[in-house]
């Protein structure tokens, strides 16, 4: 990773890869601990995504308890 950040400093001459460079450099860390343990944030951000999703059909809903009761039923069902 260092060998392509090197070159990418050298060579970035656009905006958006110098800014792929910062970023690549700024979590550098937590890019290489995903190879060592496989880990990912993907069920953090399906759950999310859920929520997102409920929130646009229950526009409207009245009570607020049905609301998180189906918020919990969709991430844990």
């Amino acid at each position: 990773m260092d060998h392509f950040l090197k070159d990418l400093d050298r060579q970035a001459t656009i905006q958006p890869l110098q800014t792929l460079a910062r970023t690549l450099r700024r979590w550098r860390e937590e890019i290489l601990h995903h190879f060592d343990s496989g880990l990912t944030n993907a069920m953090t951000e399906g759950f999310n995504n859920k929520i997102k999703l409920i929130k646009r059909m229950a526009y409207g809903f009245r009570n607020p308890k049905a609301y998180d009761l189906r918020i919990l039923y969709a991430c844990y069902h």
